[in-house]
């Protein structure tokens, strides 16, 4: 475990999808209130914690969609939220999304082994933290995850 600058790690992932999102016509976007935002933890599993959830947001878009990523201190923690303007989630599939290998039916055409989220979700918890999401069929879907900021 070590502090991880989330600003750095959140612009360095957002620079590794930029790729995917301009393939796919979608505008990425990033916002911080603030430019030291540390937290201590594991930067690799903090990492892939964010490529999944932007990714996903990325390809369960439409073109010309848009994906804002937020990142804000609050007190002792830290909240990231990713924003997406893309197909939603059915509200009746919500309390699956994050078992392994679930995969909703009617968005086939997305590759994918239905594993992603069930691994943010662990990395999330392995930090003591929380993953909370909000969708809406047709109008996209918000991930919001929130860490403690603890010391060393």
């Amino acid at each position: 475990m070590t502090w991880i600058d989330l600003n750095h790690l959140v612009k360095d992932t957002i620079h590794h999808q930029n790729p995917m999102a301009r393939a796919n016509k979608i505008h990425l976007e990033y916002q911080s209130e603030g430019n030291d935002i540390q937290m201590m933890g594991r930067e690799d599993a903090v990492q892939t914690t964010l490529t999944n959830l932007i990714g996903n947001a990325i390809k369960y878009n439409r073109p010309d969609g848009k994906v804002i990523v937020t990142l804000q201190r609050e007190q002792d923690s830290v909240h990231i939220r990713i924003i997406d303007t893309g197909i939603g989630i059915p509200a009746d599939k919500l309390p699956f999304i994050f078992d392994p290998f679930y995969r909703i039916q009617e968005k086939r055409t997305v590759e994918g082994s239905g594993l992603g989220l069930a691994l943010v979700k662990k990395l999330v918890e392995l930090h003591d933290g929380t993953i909370h999401v909000q969708s809406k069929s047709g109008e996209g879907t918000v991930f919001h995850v929130i860490f403690l900021i603890k010391s060393g």
